[in-house]
């Protein structure tokens, strides 16, 4: 049930009554300083933004995109009369109104027919003809004054009584609907369609709509919208089930419609009626309220029909809806800016889509809310203010000098204002308002009209210019704020706006961006990196420039679906390519574009994409110089079918391009055996998949040749190769890890405790000249393998466990994420050692030392989880910036796991479909020798300039043929200086975090050595006695447990001995229990 919820705030010009004198007296002082700053702010008595809207959350009927015609049937009802005070007249229509101006009496048919004029020219003109309402002969009874008696009084249907509403509002709709019915009705209502047409209810009195600091009559009945659901919980025994309230002998039947007074004017106030009306009609044909419809509380405020825009100019004329209504509606199509930088030129009513994502963007439209060119409403009721010393009454107004500019329609009999040329007078602002749009909140929001109700996640609202978040607000009598709680002339953009320069005064120009008061970031927070910039004068013709000061030119691109990328080099030239594919299934097929850094596609018979296949194409695919031709081919896991049966019926796609003429070709391994789950690597001629429990090493140099495929006793899980050329298994055995040659011949098998591996990759970690390999574990009992801790594993070259490890990472509720991709291995620190990178779901990023300690400034915390592994490279600088996708974006942090300038950058949500397509990103060479940063978004693709001069770990798996290996085999160095440096030792977090009982005490070795600690409290006493051995040439610690030791300040004596060398260092440990 839709009921509108009472205003609380009036406006001058609606004001006649001479209590109001002395409130006029005390605003002037207040209205000359107002107007002083704001000259075409209007001055309001009590200014509390309380709307007029539903208080409950009524579902709203689906949008109808295109309607034929809406058929309107409109009846008037009278109620049985009553002597109370506590309503207006007495319960029959004319009794208790004052003569008025707007919508003055009589209120006969000719006056209601009028009314639906006024709807049909409203809605007709804002849905560019979308809307057709055929209201001939729509006002029942057919006499003028004639009406549906009620069988109660009025204050029968409200009680004043909030829980007895519904019930009451409820009854009167049965009770109006039987009463046209069954007493001389000349209405056919089998005529009429229950879904698509309109039923209004005009009762005799006044709306309860308004809400006065004193309501004399608080038993007058509330406008509302009343739908099946309603009726369905309030009167159900009343009604056919799924149908509704029956007439014309049950042959049928009225499940939803409109209830309204027969006018809202009262003593002292004029009022109008079209606001509600239009509103409440906007619900009716699946127009969503844009106003949080839990509070009440305005968010588009005058700016659109659904908030307070229905009741602006005193209700007479509503505002046009906002652009995303016109939008979501099909009324207005708006022309998307792909392709930036770009300079717009905005006539009025166009609307411009300028993405953030895929489902958050902004809506630029340029709004006329002028009655001419620089002539605005606010400053024609100040002009009559100066010339009369008194403010005019809105429909004198209208009539008076507003029809000086355009045509304004007020039936001459009935004094009904039916149309007018402009509906956006009398907005506050005339400019580019920009809309902020976010789908992520609309969707789920539309099912239960909340759209706007959680006000730290809106899902439509104006980017105010002015800097100040005014709309909604509830400003004090005496505030700086008073006036533009629903919207103020400087929340437009536009060349020269003065509030908004003041709001950003390091700013020589008007200028919309992350940086700006307010700012284009995301709902997230995270930046947009969007500039809008070059605004001109407001105009009927205006323009701006839209730029993204992070993308490469030429991008974003946006496809037809969603897709997956990869870089490669298939044509030869500097720098590599962006892939991306997408897929349909009408017919099954994969269309794969490619495109240079500058954004131009790579040439080829289709100028749109590269080419297309009759397969679907996996996100899991592998590049190399297969042909040893100097150019990339890519081999893409393929199959027939979108979701196919277990493992069977898998292939491998290898695409060859030819830049000589352009054309692709397609080939495909003859019976190779691959699945998803698995893994495609790619070294040289070499590609390397796996199926269940077997490997399979093809040479692809000239004709494919399958020339190794043991079986390994358990089903392969991910790969990683060694610089050998060597390929190492984990497996989904107990612990099982295998080594293979090139050729397929076993090396060496070893099992680790405890069981389930993930994730591989392989790096020369300790300078020994081999490489180590890296498992990324969890140790599960279950067969699901998702519950037990997580450790860390090195094996080296030979199988055998490295000294230190397995390393446990305790992080509870947690693991290693996503679990199948690689750490990634660099060296942070610049010691000349490679540190490995993982990350913990919604936890933490790792860094560990090859000594299995952290690595400084790690563990970095994180709150959103990542789609896929961490990629990282290096800068002029010096520093490391390592770049992941989560929830929050794109983001980037350095070596000291600091969050980079400009980062996140907003991404759209990752898309799962089958086995998991999450935002795919990788580093990638230019033309120009420096690097990008691509990364996939929904259908969007996104090229990113970066600061980086080196690739470390270009992508998931490390490169794009997925060794997951770091392949430089690093020179042992020899050791030297003090075995244990004195400014490397010390203890970490120092206090220990509280309800932690640990701390870690760290040391950095140039040796092998023991540890000895001796713990002593102030007065000189040992407490405890640690021993530990330490590993060269890296940092180690060695944990304290705190569970037995009081709050206080403690001394450490740590000594090493080791190389015939000895270092005592002493440091100071504080506790907090």
């Amino acid at each position: 049930m839709r009921l509108l919820k009472r205003n609380k705030y009036l406006f001058i010009d609606s004001i006649q009554s001479p209590v109001w004198i002395l409130w006029i007296l005390t605003i002037v002082f207040l209205g000359i300083a107002l107007f002083a700053l704001f000259p075409s702010t209007i001055i309001a008595v009590e200014r509390k933004p309380i709307p007029l809207y539903p208080r409950i959350n009524t579902v709203i009927p689906p949008a109808v995109q295109t309607p034929d015609t809406v058929k309107v049937i409109a009846i008037r009802v009278e109620f049985q009369p009553d002597q109370l005070e506590t309503t207006t007249g007495d319960g029959t229509f004319g009794s208790g109104i004052p003569e008025t101006d707007i919508d003055p009496l009589p209120h006969n048919r000719k006056y209601f027919q009028d009314q639906l004029l006024f709807l049909k020219n409203f809605y007709e003109e804002i849905s560019n003809g979308a809307v057709y309402l055929d209201i001939a002969d729509a006002v029942y009874p057919l006499a003028d004054d004639s009406a549906y008696q009620l069988p109660s009084p009025m204050w029968h249907y409200n009680h004043n009584d909030d829980d007895y509403l519904d019930y009451g509002l409820a009854m009167l709709f049965r009770d109006a609907w039987q009463a046209a019915d069954t007493q001389n009705s000349d209405i056919n209502f089998s005529g009429f369609d229950p879904e698509i047409d309109c039923f209004i209810i005009f009762h005799a009195g006044v709306g309860k709509d308004f809400a006065f600091d004193f309501d004399p009559t608080p038993f007058d009945i509330p406008s509302a919208y009343i739908g099946l659901e309603d009726l369905e919980t309030e009167i159900p025994e009343d009604i056919i089930p799924d149908e509704g309230i029956p007439v014309d002998d049950t042959t049928a039947f009225v499940r939803r419609g409109m209830i309204l007074p027969e006018c809202e004017n009262q003593e002292g106030y004029e009022l109008g009626m079209h606001g509600h009306m239009a509103l409440l009609f906007g619900n009716h044909i699946g127009v969503h309220s844009l106003y949080n419809t839990e509070t009440g509380g305005s968010v588009i405020g005058w700016f659109g029909l659904m908030d307070q825009g229905s009741g602006k100019l005193d209700g007479l004329i509503p505002a046009p809806p906002s652009a995303w209504t016109k939008i979501y509606m099909g009324w207005a199509e708006p022309i998307t800016i792909t392709s930036i930088p770009q300079a717009v030129q905005a006539p009025v009513g166009a609307i411009y889509k300028i993405p953030i994502t895929e489902n958050e963007y902004f809506l630029v439209e340029n709004i006329d809310s002028w009655v001419s060119p620089g002539v605005s409403w606010d400053s024609l009721r100040y002009a009559y203010y100066v010339e009369n010393d008194d403010y005019p009454i809105t429909f004198d107004l209208l009539r008076d000098s507003v029809s000086q500019y355009m045509e304004v329609d007020i039936d001459s009999v009935s004094g009904v204002l039916t149309n007018i040329d402009n509906w956006g007078i009398g907005r506050p602002a005339s400019g580019l308002l920009i809309w902020h749009i976010d789908e992520n909140v609309i969707i789920p929001g539309l099912n239960n009209n909340s759209i706007n109700n959680d006000p730290d996640r809106l899902g439509v609202f104006i980017e105010e210019a002015d800097g100040a978040h005014d709309i909604g607000q509830n400003y004090g009598f005496f505030s700086p704020g008073l006036g533009t709680e629903l919207g103020s002339p400087y929340d437009a953009f536009f060349a020269e706006n003065e509030a908004h320069l003041a709001a950003n005064p390091n700013n020589s120009q008007v200028r919309f961006a992350d940086d700006t008061f307010p700012d284009a970031k995301s709902n997230s927070g995270a930046f947009s990196h969007l500039i809008f910039s070059d605004f001109s004068e407001i105009d009927n013709t205006m323009s701006f420039t839209v730029a993204n000061d992070l993308l490469l030119p030429g991008f974003p691109k946006y496809l037809p679906d969603y897709a997956f990328i990869l870089s490669a080099d298939i044509d030869g030239e500097p720098g590599d390519e962006i892939i991306a594919v997408t897929h349909d299934y009408a017919p099954l097929h994969s269309s794969i574009y490619a495109w240079k850094s500058d954004g131009t596609p790579v040439p080829s018979v289709d100028d749109s994409l590269l080419c297309d296949v009759d397969k679907y194409l996996y996100d899991m695919c592998a590049v190399s110089d297969f042909d040893g031709d100097g150019l990339d081919e890519i081999a893409f896991l393929a199959w027939d079918d979108y979701i196919p049966p277990g493992y069977a019926g898998y292939e491998i796609l290898l695409l060859d391009y030819s830049p000589g003429d352009s054309t692709c070709e397609i080939s495909y391994l003859p019976e190779a055996k691959i699945s998803p789950y698995h893994f495609l690597i790619a070294r040289g001629s070499m590609l390397y998949t796996a199926c269940r429990d077997t490997l399979e090493c093809w040479d692809i140099s000239g004709d494919p040749q399958l020339i190794g495929n043991p079986i390994l006793p358990w089903e392969c899980g991910k790969a990683c190769l060694l610089p050998g050329g060597e390929i190492v298994i984990s497996t989904t055995g107990p612990g099982w890890v295998y080594c293979f040659t090139p050729q397929g011949d076993s090396l060496w098998a070893y099992q680790v405790e405890p069981e389930l591996l993930f994730s591989t990759s392989a790096g020369d970690i300790d300078r020994d000249g081999e490489a180590e390999i890296i498992l990324l574990h969890r140790y599960s009992p279950s067969p699901m393998g998702f519950q037990g801790e997580n450790y860390l594993i090195v094996l080296n070259q030979n199988g055998s466990i490295a000294d230190g490890f397995p390393l446990e990472i305790s992080q509870s509720g947690g693991y290693f994420t996503p679990h199948y991709f690689p750490p990634a291995l660099v060296d942070l620190d610049d010691d000349g050692f490679l540190e490995i990178i993982a990350a913990i779901e919604n936890q933490s990023i790792f860094a560990f030392e090859n000594s299995g300690v952290s690595a400084d400034y790690f563990p970095c915390p994180i709150d959103d989880g990542l789609d896929e592994s961490i990629l990282v490279g290096k800068t002029d600088n010096g520093d490391y910036n390592l770049f992941f996708t989560d929830q929050s974006g794109l983001n980037a942090i350095n070596q000291r796991a600091e969050s980079l300038p400009g980062f996140p950058i907003a991404l759209g949500e990752a898309n799962y479909q089958f086995l998991g397509e999450p935002h795919h990103q990788f580093l990638f060479p230019l033309e120009d020798g420096s690097v990008g940063l691509a990364v996939a978004d929904g259908n969007a693709v996104y090229a990113y300039q970066t600061d980086i001069v080196d690739i470390l770990w270009a992508s998931p798996y490390g490169d794009k043929a997925n060794s997951s290996l770091v392949e430089t085999l690093f020179e042992p160095i020899e050791p030297s200086g003090e075995l244990m440096p004195v400014n490397s030792v010390y203890n970490w977090p120092n206090p220990n975090n509280p309800g932690e009982n640990f701390t870690h005490i760290r040391y950095y070795l140039n040796y092998p050595a023991e540890i000895d600690i001796k713990i002593y409290d102030m007065a000189g006493d040992q407490i405890d006695h640690l021993r530990d051995a330490g590993v060269a040439q890296a940092p180690n610690e060695t944990i304290w447990n705190l569970t037995n030791i009081s709050t206080g300040v403690y001394f450490a004596r740590i000594e090493a001995f080791g190389n015939e060398k000895k270092s005592v260092h002493f440091i100071k440990i504080a506790v907090i229990k």
